[in-house]
């Protein structure tokens, strides 16, 4: 009897840590992190190598040189480590459950929710009791002046890595040249015209 007591209280201890944080690597396809962010038409401010996947070491297959044109057509923000957002006083946030039925979230002083990545303009994408959602916490970067820094406060950022997968007008190896290829590149502050609002 106690040894089924001992693995009932484990049980329900490790589903309270799984509800906690969400596994990681935790992958956000499709996201584009930043106000007005878009995929479609960009320039290459730089040269860049494109990779087979969006994996690490993933093998370079392709390289385009600056001033060449491509087509962002999709991303994964990858969140390799939670950040951590903690109540200092009772807090509501205006969430968009990204599941569309769990509650708005109101947390007592001292909770934590995992923090994934930010999407702009102070919106993030986080995770707290096992849900996904979409809202507005505190920048990190403002030093306090956020209207929400009263009741949270940022202790630690997330640790991500954004992979864009774009396709090539056209790629010349030296020898020959070919339409359409498609590749992953990590390096985003090679292209311009991410940004819609500019």
């Amino acid at each position: 009897m106690r040894a089924f007591v001992l693995f009932l209280v484990c049980v329900l201890a490790c589903s309270a840590m799984a509800r906690e944080k969400p596994p990681l690597p935790f992958y956000d396809w499709n996201a584009c992190p930043f106000e007005c962010c878009r995929y479609g038409s960009w320039t290459l401010r730089q040269s860049v190598s494109f990779h087979q996947s969006h994996a690490e070491g993933s093998r370079v297959t392709f390289r385009l040189e600056q001033g060449q044109i491509v087509t962002g057509i999709t991303g994964v923000v990858i969140t390799k480590r939670c950040g951590t957002t903690r109540a200092t006083k009772s807090a509501e946030i205006v969430g968009i459950a990204k599941d569309g039925v769990s509650p708005s979230l109101s947390l007592k002083p001292g909770e934590t929710i995992c923090t994934l990545h930010s999407e702009g303009e102070n919106e993030s994408l986080f995770w707290y009791d096992g849900n996904l959602y979409s809202g507005e916490l505190p920048d990190p970067e403002d030093s306090g002046k956020s209207p929400r820094s009263e009741e949270l406060r940022t202790e630690t950022k997330p640790v991500t890595e954004w992979w864009v997968m774009i396709k090539a007008a056209s790629v010349c190896n030296g020898i020959s040249c070919r339409a359409g290829d498609v590749g992953w590149s990590r390096e985003t502050s090679a292209f311009e015209h991410m940004d819609a609002c500019e």
